[in-house]
């Protein structure tokens, strides 16, 4: 029973830090669109860029 109670803290943990994580990318994704926001076609760029770092960085919790 212990056990997983603990492993369930845990996830919870990782959940938060996912969250924190996340919430941090896309407070640099607007640093990112409003130092280039000359065209569409490089917010676009910025947006491929903060996901496939999302994608990856989220890939390590499941």
């Amino acid at each position: 029973m212990p056990d997983k109670k603990k492993a369930q803290e845990q996830k919870q943990r990782q959940g938060a830090f996912l969250l924190e994580n996340t919430g941090f990318m896309t407070v640099f994704f607007l640093l990112i669109v409003r130092k280039e926001n000359s065209t569409i076609i490089s917010k676009a760029r910025a947006a491929r860029l903060l996901f496939s770092k999302v994608d990856s960085g989220a890939a390590h919790f499941f």
